[in-house]
């Protein structure tokens, strides 16, 4: 393990567990999981939503809806963004989560920020190899959980585009997180 995430992050991404559905003897205790994985290097929480609320049965939906809300509410104490997405690895499986049903509305919030993160962290890395796991990011936020806000507010800030990666090129490599937070995107 410590071996793949030391190649992960020499690759420029960050190192993520899964989470399935809380109910595998192996996710009983998320804490000490997620704990155990972030000390190795893991720094996103992966979930497929889908797996979590739209189950047949309603007593096993009410089941793994808690848990996908609990292991939610412990990612975004422990600092880890949320990764989310479908599975496309099966016939029937949905282009795009919805989170507009009851079940993810506690926590589409947390995962709208995972995705903002995942953004921020990709277009500073691909414009001046300033990603998440950067020698560049460790130096301005040695902390984990500052690190994680930074690319977090990141995303949120830069609009998608061209434009927006060219004028985050134009900074540089050596520019401060508060000049990449500046950077007038109507250029």
């Amino acid at each position: 393990l410590d071996e793949v995430n030391r190649l992960i992050v020499a690759s420029g991404a960050i190192p993520c567990v899964a989470f399935l559905d809380g109910l595998s003897r192996g996710e009983q205790d998320m804490e000490s999981l997620l704990g155990f994985y972030i000390e190795r290097g893991a720094a996103v929480l992966n979930i497929i939503p889908d797996r979590n609320w739209n189950v047949a049965d309603p007593l096993l939906r009410a089941e793994k809806v808690r848990r996908l809300h609990d292991v939610v509410g412990l990612a975004e104490g422990l600092g880890l963004p949320i990764q989310v997405g479908t599975e496309m690895n099966s016939s029937g499986q949905k282009l795009v989560d919805d989170f507009r049903v009851p079940e993810m509305l506690p926590v589409r919030q947390a995962f709208l920020n995972g995705a903002a993160f995942i953004f921020g962290h990709t277009l500073l890395s691909r414009a001046a190899g300033n990603g998440f796991q950067s020698d560049w990011a460790f130096s301005y936020f040695p902390d984990r959980k500052d690190r994680t806000d930074f690319y977090t507010r990141l995303g949120y800030v830069i609009p998608p585009g061209q434009r927006s990666l060219d004028a985050l090129r134009l900074l540089g490599n050596e520019a401060t997180p508060w000049q990449y937070l500046d950077v007038p995107f109507s250029l």
